[in-house]
């Protein structure tokens, strides 16, 4: 995307518009420091970054925070997350 001709190359900045600021911002902190920085940030959306970026680590945290907070409140919407 940011080698070859695509434009993306050629750009100066890149609008990401369906990932909210707040987690394009813990993404970002996941990528340097390798956690999370806030451990109460809510994981769903940061989940589908990190499958579309193939941030395998990430995504990996998120499935097990996940898990490990699941509730008969939450139940089905993880399941429809995991297995999408």
């Amino acid at each position: 995307m940011f080698t070859g001709n695509f434009r993306e190359a050629s750009a100066q900045s890149q609008e990401i518009q369906d990932i909210s600021a707040d987690t394009f911002e813990e993404f970002l902190y996941f990528l340097y420091a390798g956690d999370l920085r806030n451990e109460d940030f809510p994981v769903q959306e940061l989940l589908a970054v990190a499958d579309r970026y193939q941030v395998t680590d990430l995504l990996r945290l998120c499935e097990s925070k996940m898990l490990r907070n699941i509730n008969t409140d939450n139940a089905e919407s993880i399941y429809r997350i995991v297995n999408s």
